[in-house]
Order: C-alpha cells, then sequence, then structure tokens
C-alpha cells in the first residue's frame, strides 16, 4: 500500500482504469475481480466477508451484485479506513492467521493474493474454513506450472523487499491440503493484456471477456482459483437477491457481462454511503482474537470480557492486530460467570490453534510446504544466477505457447537474461539498493547512485521489476552521486557529474 518515497497507493484500480494512484497491473486485477464474481454467481450466500482486502473495492462490487451484506478486513488499518471512505463497507484489522470471529460467522470467505505473503499461509487458511459456514474462495498469483518452476522461483525470492512473495504453490497443492472436495482452477488468461495507459475502453472490456471465458483456461491461464465448500450451504434468502441484470450471469459473453466489465474499467462514485445498521452487524460479530469472547465497547475501542484485553478504534475501524493495554484481571463477578474453557496461557492458545489446523489442513502437506517455503532455501551469487536463466528458459517456453506473441516472449526472455547477470556482478549494476537500516533506495548506473526520489519515477521506469538489495552503508555512501531519478533537472548543480 505504500508506494517507494511514500504516499498512499491503492492495490486494486478504486479510481478508474489506468488512473496512477493505483497499483500497476490494472487489466490482470480487473480480470482475477471479473473472474471472482463469476465463481460467486454460482454460489449462494447472505453474507459476505473480504479477508485481505484492500480498500474493500471486491466487497462493494458483491454487495451491488448479489444485494449480500459484506465486510472487510486487511492487517492495514489504512486500507480499512479508505474502504470505509471510498465504498461504504464496514471493516476492521486483523491478522489474517487470528481472525476475530466465531465459528462460521459468514456464509462466504474470499481471501485474494494474500497467501503467498504469509509467514504461517496454513494458520491463515484454517482460520479461513473455521469463520466460513458454506464456502472459501482463495486466490493467488503466485501458482508455478509445475515442480521445477516452484523450485526455481523459491530460490529466488526476495526477502529484502517489501511485501515479497514467499510462498509459491502448485495447482495440486490445495486438493491435498484439503481434500478431494476441493475445486482449483486457474485464475485468467494474460495473453494480449493491455497496459494501464489503454484508453480505448473497448478494447479493454472485450480483453477481459476474453480473459476469463472458461474454454481453454486449464491450458492457458496463470494463477489459482480454490473453491472449498461445507457439505450443507446456505441458501440465499429472496430478500438478498438484486434486481441488477448484470448479476445473473457473466457467462457466456452477454449484455450482462459488458455491463459488468463497464463498472469495473469506470471508476465508482466517490463516498458511498454505508448501509443502515452495518457497523452494528459487524461488532456484533466481532471477539476477542486470543480467546474469542465476547467484546464489550469501552473508549473508543472494546475491551474482552473472558481476559481483559483492550482494543483500540479509529476513524470507525476496530483494530484487532494487537491490543493496546495488557491483560487485566476480570472483576470477581466477571470470572464467576466466565467460561473457564476459554484457553489464556501461550501454550494453551497455541495449542487450540493446531489442534484446529490439523482437524481441517492434512498435517504431512502441511510439513513438506513449510520445508520448501523455508527462506534459508534463497538462492545467491552463481546459483542464484543459473537458477534465473532457467527460470527465463522454462518462461520463455510458456510464453511462446500460451502468453505472448513471439517478439514479446524474446524481449522479456532478454530481459530476464540481464537480470540473471547481474547476481553475478560484484558492483551491483543497474540494482535497486539500500544500505542496512535505512529505507532511501537507490539505483546504481555507471557506478553511481541515483537516487529514487518519487514513486512515479520507480514505476515508469520499470525498476519496479527488478531485485532489491541491501548493502553496506559505507560502500553506498563512497559512491558518487548522479541525477535524482524523478526530479527536475538542476542546471545549476554539478553534484555528481563529471
Amino acid at each position: 500500500m505504500r508506494a517507494p518515497g511514500g504516499g498512499y497507493r491503492a492495490h486494486e484500480p478504486v479510481f478508474g482504469f489506468g488512473d496512477p494512484r493505483s497499483e500497476p497491473g490494472h487489466a490482470q486485477r480487473l480480470a482475477r475481480v471479473a473472474r471472482i464474481l463469476t465463481v460467486l454467481a454460482d454460489e449462494r450466500f447472505d453474507e459476505f466477508l473480504d479477508v485481505g482486502a484492500g480498500e474493500a473495492y471486491l466487497a462493494r462490487l458483491v454487495h451491488e451484485q448479489f444485494g449480500a451484506r459484506v465486510a472487510a478486513c486487511d492487517l492495514s488499518r489504512e486500507a480499512c479506513r479508505r474502504g470505509r471512505e471510498f465504498f461504504g463497507v464496514p471493516t476492521f484489522s486483523c491478522d489474517a492467521a487470528r481472525l476475530p470471529l466465531e465459528d462460521r460467522s459468514f456464509d462466504l470467505v474470499v481471501c485474494s493474493e494474500v497467501i503467498e505473503h504469509l509467514e504461517d499461509p496454513f494458520a491463515a487458511m484454517a482460520e479461513l474454513l473455521r469463520v466460513a459456514r458454506a464456502a472459501v474462495i482463495i486466490t493467488t498469483q503466485e501458482c508455478a506450472r509445475g515442480p521445477v518452476e516452484r523450485w526455481l522461483r523459491l530460490r529466488l525470492r526476495d526477502p529484502d523487499k517489501p511485501h515479497f512473495e514467499r510462498n509459491w504453490w502448485t495447482l495440486r497443492d490445495f486438493p491435498r491440503l484439503l481434500g478431494p472436495g476441493v475445486t482449483v482452477s486457474r485464475q485468467f488468461r494474460v495473453r494480449g493484456a493491455p497496459d494501464d495507459s489503454e484508453k480505448d475502453f473497448d478494447r479493454v472490456r472485450g480483453w477481459l471477456a476474453q480473459a476469463i471465458r472458461p474454454e481453454g483456461l486449464a491450458r492457458e491461464g496463470v494463477g489459482a482459483l480454490v473453491l472449498w465448500r461445507r457439505t450443507q450451504a446456505v441458501a440465499r434468502t429472496p430478500q438478498a437477491q438484486t434486481s441488477d441484470p448484470s448479476s445473473r450471469s457473466l457467462m457466456p459473453p452477454s449484455q450482462a457481462q459488458d455491463a459488468l466489465l463497464r463498472r469495473l474499467i469506470t471508476p465508482p462514485p466517490a463516498g458511498h454511503s454505508m448501509p443502515a445498521g452495518a457497523d452494528a452487524w459487524l461488532k456484533a460479530k466481532l471477539r476477542c482474537p486470543v480467546c474469542r469472547s465476547a467484546l464489550d465497547g469501552k473508549d473508543g475501542g472494546a475491551r474482552c470480557s473472558q481476559c481483559g484485553r483492550e482494543w483500540g478504534s479509529q476513524a470507525g475501524v476496530m483494530d484487532l492486530c494487537e491490543p493496546r493495554a495488557p491483560v487485566a484481571a476480570a472483576p470477581e463477578g466477571d470470572r464467576a460467570g466466565a467460561s473457564r474453557s476459554s484457553p489464556q496461557t501461550p501454550e494453551e492458545l497455541q495449542a487450540r490453534a493446531e489442534a484446529e489446523r490439523r482437524a481441517v489442513l492434512d498435517e504431512a502437506e502441511v510439513g513438506r510446504l513449510r520445508a520448501l517455503f523455508d527462506l534459508r532455501n534463497v538462492a545467491t551469487g552463481m546459483r542464484a544466477a543459473l537458477c534465473a536463466a532457467l527460470l527465463a528458459l522454462v518462461e520463455l517456453g510458456d510464453n511462446l505457447r500460451y502468453h505472448k506473441t513471439a517478439a514479446a516472449a524474446l524481449r522479456e526472455f532478454a530481459f530476464q537474461m540481464r537480470e540473471a547477470a547481474r547476481w553475478i556482478d560484484p558492483r551491483h549494476e543497474g540494482w535497486i539498493v539500500r544500505a542496512r537500516s535505512e529505507q532511501a533506495l537507490y539505483v546504481i548506473e555507471r557506478g553511481r547512485r541515483r537516487h529514487i526520489v518519487t514513486p512515479e519515477a520507480y514505476e515508469a521506469s520499470g525498476l519496479n521489476r527488478r531485485r532489491l538489495r541491501v548493502v553496506d552503508r559505507d560502500w553506498l555512501a563512497s559512491l558518487p552521486l548522479g541525477e535524482p531519478l524523478g526530479a527536475p533537472p538542476n542546471e545549476n548543480s554539478r553534484e555528481g557529474r563529471s
């Protein structure tokens, strides 16, 4: 959510297609949203929760399309606040591995593009299944086509890069983890995806319709969309149905689909009002994330009736990540009526979490994937260069067969081979670097360091595709300064020039 150099950057294209205030890759982000809505059209639900929702863009669309009551949560309090301001969605801040909700609190739960970033994705997956009454949808674009590609990508992870992709999956992982009843498919096609500067919205809508078309998606698509259902689903009530004709069907391509895609591309109206009673409805569902007991309102926040932990609130967003006050002893009367079965010690809480995970996930598969995802497997130096070159060859084959034209695939291959060669360059030429314990970013060009001043310069130059290296502070300071990247040229300044 934070762009290099500061400033808020929306995760989804909430300001409209091509607006630079959102993270790049708008076409693929919209294709993912359209694909999720396609799957939701076949499900029955009254209440919907988006975990890791960013600005709650998907939750608002679900409310408009299906008439369901929606809520959203994210680790970022700022993203939750934007969700309330932009779309009128009730939100709360929490850790996905410790959802502050009772069992089976929502009919349908979605977690999109989150599990690839988590240190413990298995705890989060167990929580998603715990709080869902009917179904769970999980998506990740970090899904390799096979074990060889996954092995190479895991060795080229970049732990120094903020919000890096630490977990890479394959389609076979999810049935092994969740059982044979789970449905796994690819998300969308990427061939011919328009870039963010595309102004012909008819072309964008046409590409979106083709990108989520089911025919051939298993062969040509990217990423993974996982649908897990309980045995007993919850039927949508008649009052929850919407009269919007675009909500009834996205497939095959039709007027209804075009109406939805048009809505995705154009900027939404600002300042949606929150539905009446939405905040009270959500607060009634929230529980202490530690012991899952009821919360009592207190001084703009809440206090757990069982363990005494206090949780804060800001701008209407409950912060249930970390308590704002230490555990206080409950009054004698409260203790007498409190449940004595609620675990309190860290050991008891950890044992409860592990028991719940074992009940829904295959423990042997969890152990196998934990070993694969271990950051000690990251390669450096010559080994990293070799892995990068092999991965470039793998991607060249996939791009030629499924994703890109021959010219675009060869350009991508040439770029990746240049990046592979940089692994064995001790001068860090062409890399983005920062000194240890500092946030300022530089790009090394011809032995000089150029300060990356603005996030727009970072994105426009393509530097965001390169890996970030953490270097010695004295070595970085010893390099002469070049012209800052993103700042207007200063003709009077000769600093760093020969």
